[in-house]
């Protein structure tokens, strides 16, 4: 691994540098009509010297600013980058009337997304290296549902605390769908969910998912400055599409074949280490990697936690 990962003390101050000045010499951005019309919203960078592509699927509620440093520390080891906003989040197009509400009636529809913005984008740009993907939480679910219906695309896949099976709390997964059945039919699809709230300034509710203050403050000053970016209330759609497709995305674990790596985060309040445990028993080459006192975000966790994520990731893509 070449690259030198960022520290806490000097994040905020080399993102708004030398990551910023990065971005507006290499950082490309467009629009493309998904299968059904849909407008997204996507960024890509290629490095002169590539050792491959990278698609990454990002997480809930989430846009291309959360991976500036990311996709920067990708870049600087030699891939070229893909990203997509993914619909009804960052700039791509949206189905309710607020900014801040995530709705999806299928995850086949973030699927075929992808798809799509393989066929239509990334394909041409690969220049005759492998492509690889990423993904990270609900990215995770996408990314395990695509590798089944799409075999062949990835040379492999790696899967960072991936959505594989929604944590309910202290609510049974069994109560959980009979209030998504119930809210199927009351058509409350577009409503927010069960303990979901409408966007707050003052709200730091999701700082539990990250060990890094820094990174959090980076992300939360670009959510105040943009109302694109201010996604965080999942609707009871969203929430019953997500139940569903975790259910899938097991249940056909056998039809990914493509290698993957799989990080698993040991203090995870959002996803569950059982779905994700099913999915690798059931899929045929996953390796497992747990970080038993990492948070939901480990690529944000401490220092020296963030050196083994990165080194296990490159060297995974590498070998």
């Amino acid at each position: 691994m070449n690259i030198k990962l960022l520290k806490e003390d000097d994040y905020i101050s080399v993102m708004n540098s030398e990551n910023k000045k990065w971005r507006e010499e290499n950082v490309k951005q467009g629009t493309f009509k998904s299968f059904d019309g849909t407008k997204i919203n996507y960024y890509y960078a290629i490095p002169k010297e590539r050792k491959g592509n990278i698609m990454m699927f990002h997480g809930y509620s989430e846009f291309f600013g959360k991976y500036h440093e990311m996709a920067w520390y990708f870049f600087q080891e030699g891939y070229a980058f893909f990203f997509m906003e993914m619909r009804g989040h960052g700039y791509s197009q949206r189905f309710v009337d607020r900014m801040d509400y995530v709705w999806i009636d299928t995850y086949d529809n973030y699927v075929d997304d992808q798809k799509a913005f393989y066929d239509k984008v990334v394909k041409d740009k690969l220049g005759k290296k492998p492509l690889y993907l990423f993904c990270h939480s609900m990215g995770g679910a996408v990314g395990a549902l695509f590798l089944e219906k799409y075999p062949d695309i990835f040379k492999k896949a790696v899967l960072s605390s991936p959505m594989l099976q929604i944590n309910t709390g202290s609510y049974p997964r069994l109560v959980a769908r009979a209030v998504m059945w119930y809210a199927r039919r009351r058509r409350l699809g577009k409503m927010p969910g069960p303990g979901q709230r409408e966007w707050d300034p003052d709200d730091r509710a999701d700082r539990e998912y990250t060990y890094s203050k820094a990174r959090y403050d980076y992300v939360k000053e670009m959510q105040l400055e943009d109302v694109h970016h201010q996604t965080c209330c999942a609707t009871f759609g969203w929430m019953d599409a997500s139940f569903k497709a975790d259910r899938k995305l097991v249940r056909n674990a056998s039809k990914c074949v493509t290698p993957v790596l799989l990080f698993q985060a040991g203090a995870d309040t959002l996803v569950t280490a059982e779905g994700q445990n099913r999915f690798a028993k059931k899929a045929h080459d996953v390796t497992v990697v747990r970080y038993e006192k990492a948070a939901h975000e480990i690529f944000s966790d401490a220092y020296d936690t963030r050196v083994d994520y990165f080194t296990r990731l490159f060297t995974f893509l590498q070998s």
